[in-house]
């Protein structure tokens, strides 16, 4: 009778233990009562907000360490407000570890308080949102689990779109991190920042050139490199210091802002893509702008080519600054082509080149073709100069190379050797000339 007595309790009393503790008299837990965690947990009932206590995910090495995902953690809910129908469910997470000074919350902390206040004012909310809070201290013993994987506010990585604010103490100005050394952010994610910031007057800048970190010049975010590897989409926002201060409430409204963006939850949007950034405006090169510049360049580098040989063909000789034009030409549309295969991210780059060797092939003028040869290496020196430590960076990647990574490098440069070989050409033929 005692144990069928018992269990009837545990049976009446189990559906508690799963669900969230949204009480501040709750157990707890592991969390020191002089945790950030508890005195949040004292900020949020001051100002009234609704808070509860989950995990946020039971992959722990999505976080900074072990104990950041073991532990229990804080998070306010938002739920999704006149959804479309049909649309997937969708959930976005507003990720914001805690930063305080002398037990005061500073600027992050700040922020994802404005964004709750900021996306639950909004009437149409796409997705599911949550400002989460990370617990990252006293871990439960090794085998307890605080609470089960179900209280997980995160159910399908892939339908999951999670914004991480990195602490800041003095915030001037955003960059935002869109790639690891193995892939991009999508580019449906982008899109809408920079018009989002130009709005808020708030300066921003993108994280180190993917280029960059493909080359292994440039290192990227941890936290971001583990999201990502768990199927995550993943953006990361760094506040650095700058000019004029960044307004806590204006960051989180921003915040708040882009999560309702519908383009930002699309399931196809392109990971091959570049950017440049000009004036304080950026400008997206998507994959299909890159292959119609790749293929004008191709036809116009097959034209000169297919020229060059009907006039060989014709006159039974050709001068040699033609056949070095050709040949310039030719070979920077192979490496073109073998940057396709590699990855597409390098060809604006190589088709900045390219311009300046068809120039180039085209001038008759051997001052003007000394310029262009001598020019036509620019846009690829500039690729390592992007990055604050990128020449140092690149430098030593070469002194360290294999011997194929040097034979790349041979390749590389044996475009714009051929133009300046076809420059001395014609200097030469115009001394004959002259004489």
């Amino acid at each position: 009778m005692i144990r069928l007595f018992a269990l009837m309790t545990l049976g009446l009393c189990f559906p508690y233990f799963i669900r969230s503790q949204t009480s501040p008299a709750a157990p707890a837990g592991p969390v020191p009562v002089d945790s950030p965690l508890e005195r949040l947990k004292s900020l949020l009932d001051e100002r009234q907000i609704s808070w509860e206590k989950g995990r946020i995910y039971p992959f722990e090495d999505v976080f900074d360490t072990a104990e950041e995902g073991k532990a229990p953690s804080v998070f306010i809910r938002i739920p999704a407000k006149n959804r479309p129908e049909n649309e997937e469910p969708w959930t976005f997470v507003l990720l914001c570890p805690l930063n305080e000074e002398e037990g005061k919350f500073l600027f992050s902390t700040e922020t994802a308080l404005a964004f709750v206040r900021e996306i639950t004012a909004m009437e149409e909310i796409p997705a599911d949102c949550f400002a989460a809070f990370p617990g990252g201290e006293d871990a439960p013993p090794e085998g307890e689990e605080v609470f089960p994987a179900a209280d997980s506010i995160i159910n399908d990585p892939f339908y999951t779109l999670i914004f991480r604010l990195e602490p800041a103490e003095r915030p001037g100005s955003l960059v935002f991190r869109h790639g690891t050394e193995s892939s991009l952010v999508q580019l449906d994610m982008l899109k809408p920042l920079p018009r989002l910031c130009n709005e808020e007057n708030m300066a921003y800048s993108f994280g180190e050139p993917a280029e960059l970190l493909r080359l292994g010049i440039a290192e990227s975010s941890p936290c971001l490199r583990r999201l990502q590897s768990q199927g995550f989409r993943a953006l990361q926002a760094e506040a650095r210091e700058g000019s004029h201060p960044i307004d806590p409430e204006a960051l989180g409204r921003l915040i708040a802002r882009y999560a309702v963006q519908r383009g930002i939850y699309r399931d196809d949007s392109s990971l091959h893509y570049n950017f440049l950034t000009l004036a304080g405006h950026t400008f997206f090169l998507s994959e299909g702008l890159i292959l119609t510049a790749f293929l004008f360049c191709n036809a116009c580098g097959l034209v000169w080519f297919i020229t060059t040989v009907l006039r060989k063909g014709r006159k039974h000789r050709s001068p040699p600054a033609e056949i070095f034009g050709a040949a310039a030409l030719f070979s920077m549309n192979a490496e073109m082509f073998i940057a396709l295969a590699v990855n597409i991210i390098y060809l604006p780059f190589l088709l900045g080149a390219f311009l300046l060797l068809l120039l180039g092939r085209i001038l008759k003028n051997p001052v003007l073709v000394w310029i262009c040869a001598i020019l036509a290496p620019l846009p690829l020196m500039l690729l390592p100069l992007l990055y604050r430590d990128g020449f140092p960076a690149y430098l030593k990647l070469l002194a360290d190379a294999g011997h194929r990574r040097l034979l790349f490098a041979a390749l590389l440069i044996l475009p714009f050797l051929l133009l300046l070989l076809r420059a001395l050409a014609l200097s030469l033929a115009t001394m004959k000339n002259r004489e």
